[in-house]
């Protein structure tokens, strides 16, 4: 639940700056990439759990 959570503050502040005309700097690289290890993670914890189920 808290890589879930964590990737809801990353999409919202990805928003944020999408809203405030989004270009393509060092932050919102790093952003993006924080947010695509996030869903990586959680998808590969959601997998293992399914396996332990």
């Amino acid at each position: 639940m808290e890589i879930n959570n964590s990737i809801e503050v990353m999409r919202e502040k990805l928003n944020k700056l999408v809203g405030e005309g989004l270009k393509a700097d060092k932050r919102t690289f790093e952003i993006s990439q924080q947010l695509d290890v996030l869903i990586r993670d959680y998808y590969l914890k959601s997998i293992e759990i399914d396996k332990n189920d």
